[in-house]
């Protein structure tokens, strides 16, 4: 019986041996032939020497980027350096589960005609209140992968699988940061309509991925994914849709614009109202997410509500500061629809709504008590 054949194409910053070596002495189904192709975008990274060994195996090619470029056009060096049928995407900081490749096999032989599969992408249980925030702000959604969903048309580059065929001469877009933010998603939509139909999940294709900065609290990360997807909105208009202000588009519309006209139409000063639009703001963001734990995930906790707060409004203070890099003054309250369906819309419109509201109450009663 004729093997398929396997790219596994990995960038690499960190050059990690545990890690690395990890991936390539993957066990490996005799119905797979695997390569693989490691990007290393760190020029003055050190390789052990037990890693550079494995390196030189006949299985796997080494290239080494003269500067770091970034992991999207680390990953369409690989590509161009890939012949196989099938290309597999990983980051160079997962834990593959030891029988990835026997399930992603399975899957290629029961719906072999599929454009590629998404396995999940797994984070540990929390280890404190900002990695709790972290998981109940539902930003990592598409790592774990929605429930419900056996179709996708986009799933994170750190356990990925493509026919080859359906990404043809596609690569990944240069306008993205370069340490990575809405690259995949634009990628895997054009892979998707190039194909005709949508990713399959592999739900047991599973790889594991620890917590950022060992759980210590960050918000850059979740400010650059948004500050990145703020331009796929523009490139894919059909998953565009409008909402309610969230809590970064109120302080900006109701502290600059209620700023100029506050001593004409309410007779406070600009500082004051402006205060009092952020006060608002944090309360009715916080008291909204409060009930918004209770009510669907049962967690009454506020701590967790101001964590997940947290992340949130990093991530749209990400996607403004994107409107305002490419000068895009309409991409207030503009969104994109990740799931490309529409099915989620109404949810995220109510649930802005009732912020929206809440932003207005609690502003308007700062103002009155002042």
């Amino acid at each position: 019986m004729k093997k398929v054949t396997l790219d596994i194409l990995i960038p690499s910053y960190r050059a990690s041996e545990p890690h690395l070596l990890g991936m390539l002495n993957i066990r490996k189904p005799a119905s797979l032939e695997v390569r693989y192709v490691i990007v290393l975008d760190n020029p003055n990274a050190n390789i052990s020497p037990c890693l550079s060994r494995r390196l030189e195996e006949p299985d796997t090619i080494l290239i080494r980027n003269p500067e770091n470029k970034g992991a999207p056009i680390s990953r369409n060096i690989a590509l161009d350096a890939a012949t196989a049928e099938w290309v597999l995407f990983w980051d160079d900081d997962i834990v593959p589960s030891p029988e990835i490749l026997f399930e992603y096999a399975a899957a290629i032989g029961r719906e072999g005609d599929a454009p590629g599969f998404i396995g999940p992408t797994c984070t540990p249980a929390p280890c404190n209140t900002f990695t709790v925030g972290v998981l109940a702000s539902d930003i990592l959604t598409f790592w774990h992968l929605p429930k419900g969903y056996d179709r996708l048309f986009w799933g994170v580059t750190a356990n990925l699988l493509i026919r080859r065929h359906a990404i043809g001469n596609l690569r990944f877009l240069p306008v993205f940061p370069k340490c990575g933010g809405g690259e995949d998603i634009d990628f895997c939509i054009r892979v998707v309509k190039n194909a005709g139909r949508p990713f399959h999940v592999a739900w047991d294709a599973k790889v594991s991925h620890g917590w950022w900065n060992d759980g210590r609290r960050s918000y850059n990360r979740f400010m650059r994914w948004a500050y990145g997807d703020s331009v796929l909105s523009s490139l894919f208009p059909c998953y565009r849709y409008y909402n309610f202000p969230n809590i970064v588009e109120f302080v900006i519309l109701g502290g600059g614009a209620g700023g100029v006209a506050a001593d004409f139409l309410l007779g406070e000063s600009a500082p004051v109202l402006l205060a009092a639009v952020i006060g608002g703001a944090l309360l009715g963001e916080f008291f909204v997410e409060w009930a918004k734990q209770a009510v669907i995930k049962g967690n009454f906790s506020p701590v967790t509500a101001v964590e997940s707060s947290l992340v949130r409004a990093s991530n749209d203070l990400g996607r403004f500061a994107g409107h305002v890099k490419n000068i895009r003054l309409l991409g207030m309250m503009e969104r994109f629809d990740y799931f490309c369906d529409g099915r989620h819309l109404r949810h995220e419109r109510i649930v802005a709504a009732v912020k929206f509201t809440a932003f207005v109450i609690f502003t308007w009663a700062i103002l009155a008590f002042v």
